[in-house]
């Protein structure tokens, strides 16, 4: 959708008001003498200006400076997805921050979100918002479908500054009686819409060639009962004839509506030039079309002095919305034309029009149209050969929009169609899901296998995927096991397979512990996706190799990874995408970690809903801690614990170890209380492990720690920690054995051994110095502030001057109650400096980071040459650099691309 030019106020403005028309000043003024009201329905049979008249209204609102945004709707708009995303686009200039993070977040999301983006439109046209009103141009051509319900919820939950218009030739499917109650509803009807006689004497003054005696006008008024398209096709017919004709009635063989509509048709048909009508006729099998598709598709190589005939003789062409240049016919006009077309004429245009549009790589409209041309064996087939490349691209959108598009009895003996459902499902993180979905694709395997057909699908496919739910389910030792040498096996044409395969099973090693195995497989994933530009698979990997970093200790790496992910799915995706909110909310636990407490909270609750739509079960823990040690942090103990008990109470606790987990936290918020009773989830008690548990069982000895620790039993706590240190130190996993040592330096606290505790406190600081640990001190509370404070005073500790100067650090932190320290000088800088760039410049210096040209850079980010040149220029100003090298150097210092980035002369 366009915003109309000159006009700040509006989005999406209306096309197709052009000559034939008359002023409806009356109706205009009965809709000013009601308004405002809710909801507007303009509601009548085709050819009665429904839709002028909503025009006229959508001028009449600019006038007086209200804003407004128009959507004409189609057949497509019956998916909820489509429609939501014209109407984001319609919102974009009157929304301009939330709407572009909705589209993105529509384009990347598994599955509809529309929770949240009901939330997000009612934050867009919120209380502080202008009023807004909403037309909806045919309203019927989405009548009882998932679009229509979502409309009515819409409107059931909207705000009060919100108003919709519909036109629309059927009743709206949604209750109507409260709103008439209420007054809030206004219905212009067939009736209403009718020209009056002083109207058509007016239409045909303007509209008609020939001068009619009153009488001629009275008689047609008469005939037509004041229907508007049969007064408008009145006038084209009369505006051809001369002398006696023109006067005569052109209601002789006619007396129903069908009757003159289809006499008037005829009419204007019989006058037109041979060749003019047949590209009408052809145009009309297209439904929409633009001068590229009738050169492409139809062999009408003067299409754009055709289209700019039909407009100069009123033939009822629309343009449409958008930078295209597309049109239609007006619907009744459509619809007659189409009825003089034969089947097997539409067959072969759509069939046509479907293999044009694969060549011009629009596969949703390829599949659309040879549909229509009853090819349903090619519609499949366009499936199964592009839905999974879209999703991988990142199109996710498309490749819902794709499988929507087939019949679900097609779709059940297609094993190529199950498994893209697959893909879907296990980037949405539903392994239940995808085990129903994998059993489907096998049992099609095998049918097509007993009909001797090639199913198309490598069972290397099938492996793949199992791995997958094996390890989305917690089932680590089976996934590493059915994944034994199947990266060697799978083939080399297909390198989605071994990307995501790479990404399993680092993910599989991430929570077994082995974070060397984990970074090395999240390494090829990247690269292996990247170079064949599935940029899915690059995010995932980015995100993985992210927490990868975390769970090593190594913070301020991870902080540079998950910043450089969300950049470049802001590049590629646009801003509130689903692996942008994955990759910001992972950013969220380091900030607070950092102590940074505001920014934290601030990105978590931007992503936290989109990102728990989608991720694995891993992440959705982690968001809970993070929102849970948030509240704790601001003061809000006690709703900290309740929001703790009932995330016991989740599905998700069904993981053992997340529950461990919940049992940890909850310990440590009610330390003071003498309170050790587990969550509400499952109770148990956790042990120990007296010969050292393994990574995935740590959760439940730290859960032990605690318990022994809140009740006195510091001596059985200490000899815990031991076989726990001594199995992080050696896979360094350097956060985990800072946890552990902080455990340990309190439970010498409560022993009273100041000394022990200060030299476990110690080395915990010296493991942590670098990475700016802060939050895994001060949520201890007091004990481990008083022993920093010990470490601070005595002077007879050897200590580390930087680690003096950490300490000092900790303790002005907790002094301040949690405050967020300044950041640095240097680091200021570098937000000073960011803050500087727009956006834009922001996204064009980190493609110039990776080494991209110019011409690279623009294919990218869909920027002209001039355009990347131009940005490139100010970014060099702004950045006080001359040249490439040095400004990839300072991209790499404001840490928009990694360090080890190679720069080149320039």
């Amino acid at each position: 959708m366009t915003v109309a030019p000159g006009d700040t106020l509006s989005a999406g403005a209306p096309r197709g008001a052009g000559t034939g028309f008359i002023a409806r000043d009356a109706l205009i003024s009965r809709v000013e003498g009601a308004w405002p009201v809710k909801l507007l329905i303009v509601q009548a049979p085709a050819g009665y200006g429904k839709s002028h008249v909503a025009r006229q209204w959508w001028h009449r609102l600019g006038a007086a400076q209200v804003p407004r945004g128009w959507i004409g709707l189609d057949e497509s708009d019956a998916s909820p997805e489509q429609f939501v995303e014209k109407l984001l686009k319609s919102l974009t200039g009157l929304a301009p921050d939330t709407a572009p993070r909705l589209l993105a977040l529509l384009g990347s999301a598994v599955a509809f979100p529309e929770r949240e983006l009901l939330e997000g439109l009612a934050r867009a046209i919120g209380p502080e918002q202008e009023r807004l009103v909403l037309f909806l141009d045919d309203y019927h051509l989405i009548h009882g479908t998932p679009a229509s319900t979502f409309v009515a919820r819409l409107m059931k939950g909207m705000p009060l500054r919100l108003n919709l218009v519909l036109t629309t030739r059927k009743k709206p499917d949604f209750p109507l009686a409260r709103l008439r109650l209420s007054g809030d509803v206004l219905e212009l009807g067939q009736s209403d819409l009718c020209f009056t006689a002083e109207e058509a004497s007016a239409f045909f003054e303007e509209n008609c060639q020939a001068v009619l005696p009153e009488h001629t006008i009275a008689e047609i008024h008469h005939r037509t009962e004041g229907w508007p398209a049969g007064m408008r096709m009145a006038a084209i017919s009369l505006s051809n004839m001369t002398g006696t004709a023109a006067t005569r009635s052109v209601f002789d063989q006619a007396d129903t509506q069908d009757q003159i509509s289809e006499y008037l048709f005829d009419e204007v048909l019989r006058n037109l030039p041979e060749d003019l009508a047949r590209f009408m006729f052809e145009t009309a099998i297209l439904t929409r079309f633009s001068v590229e598709t009738c050169e492409g598709i139809l062999g009408w190589t003067d299409a754009a002095d055709r289209l700019r005939e039909l407009a100069e003789r009123n033939l009822f062409l629309i343009r449409l919305d958008g930078p295209e240049g597309r049109y239609r016919y007006h619907h009744l006009f459509q619809e007659l034309l189409l009825a003089r077309v034969s089947e097997a004429q539409r067959r072969d245009v759509s069939a046509r029009a479907s293999q044009w549009f694969e060549d011009e790589d629009r596969i949703v409209e390829a599949v659309r149209h040879a549909l229509l041309a009853e090819l349903e064996e090619r519609a499949v087939e366009l499936v199964e050969k592009h839905a999974v490349n879209r999703l991988l691209q990142g199109y996710v959108l498309e490749t819902r929009r794709l499988l929507d598009m087939i019949p679900a009895d097609l779709q059940r003996d297609r094993p190529g169609i199950v498994l893209c459902h697959l893909w879907l499902l296990m980037q949405g993180a539903s392994p239940e899901d995808a085990a129903t979905r994998l059993e489907e694709a096998r049992l099609a395997m095998e049918r097509l296998r007993e009909a001797d057909h090639d199913a198309g699908i490598a069972p290397s496919e099938i492996s793949v995927m199992e791995v997958g739910m094996l390890s989305a389910m917690e089932n680590f030792p089976a996934a590493k096991e059915k994944a034994r040498g199947l990266l060697e096996r799978l083939p080399p044409d297909r390198p989605y397979l071994s990307g995501t395969l790479a990404n399993i099973l680092g993910h599989v090693d991430l929570a077994l512990g082995e974070l060397s195995s984990a970074r090395r497989y999240f390494e090829h994933a990247r690269a292996v996706h990247s170079a064949a530009r599935h940029y899915f698979g690059v995010f995932m990997a980015d995100l993985l190799l992210g927490l990868t970093e975390k769970n090593a200790g190594n913070l301020r790496l991870s902080e540079q990874i998950l910043r450089q992910s969300i950049r470049e799915s802001q590049t590629r995706l646009g801003p509130g995408s689903y692996p942008e909110a994955l990759a910001s909310v992972a950013l969220a636990e380091i900030l607070y970690e950092y102590n940074d407490l505001r920014a934290a909270e601030q990105l978590f609750h931007q992503h936290h809903q989109v990102a728990r739509s989608w991720a694995l079960v891993v992440q959705q823990i982690s968001m809970d801690l993070l929102e849970i040690r948030l509240l704790a942090a601001a003061g809000h103990r006690d709703e900290a614990v309740r929001k703790l008990d009932l995330a016991s109470l989740q599905p998700k606790m069904k993981f053992e170890r997340y529950l461990d987990r919940l049992i940890a936290e909850r310990l440590r918020l009610t330390a003071d209380r003498a309170d050790v009773s587990p969550p509400p989830g499952r109770p148990r008690t956790a042990s120990a492990g007296e010969d050292g548990p393994d990574f995935v069982r740590e959760f439940a000895a730290i859960a032990a720690i605690r318990r022994m620790i809140s009740e006195g039993e510091s001596l059985g706590a200490i000899r815990a920690t031991e076989k726990l240190l001594e199995q992080n130190h050696a896979a360094q996993r350097k956060r985990r054995e800072i946890e552990v040592l902080v455990l340990r330096a309190l439970a010498f606290h409560n022993l009273r051994q100041m000394q022990d505790a200060a030299a476990a406190l110690t080395e915990a600081l010296r493991l942590s110095e670098g990475e700016r640990f802060v939050r895994t001190f001060l949520d201890e509370g007091p004990q481990i502030t008083d022993v920093l404070r010990h470490l601070s005073r005595d002077q007879s500790l050897t200590i580390d001057p930087g680690i003096r100067n950490y300490i000092n650090q900790l303790l002005a932190a907790a002094r301040a109650g949690g405050a967020t320290p300044a950041r640095p000088a240097a680091q200021a800088g570098q937000a000073a400096l960011l803050e500087e760039l727009t956006h834009r410049e922001q996204a064009v210096l980190a493609q110039l980071a990776l080494g991209n040209t110019n011409e690279e850079i623009g294919g990218n980010l869909g920027m002209k040459l001039p355009t990347v040149k131009w940005h490139l220029g100010n970014i060099y100003s702004k950045l006080s650099v001359k040249n490439r090298a040095q400004a990839i150097l300072s991209a790499q210092h404001l840490g928009l691309t990694p360090a080890h980035t190679k720069v080149g002369d320039g």
